[in-house]
């Protein structure tokens, strides 16, 4: 097989692991925060 479809993630499968390593990180000693509501593609600013 090519390319990376077998690695690809739905958004709800990507929210689901973003959630999963903010659990496990204070386990290792790290802080990983995420996002508490959605961000639209196009409004965010740098």
């Amino acid at each position: 097989m090519t390319g990376d479809g077998v690695q690809s993630l739905f958004p709800d499968q990507f929210a689901r692991l973003l959630q999963d390593i903010e659990r496990l990180a204070p386990i290792v000693g790290k802080r990983f925060e995420t996002s508490k509501s959605p961000v639209l593609a196009g409004s965010w600013t740098i």
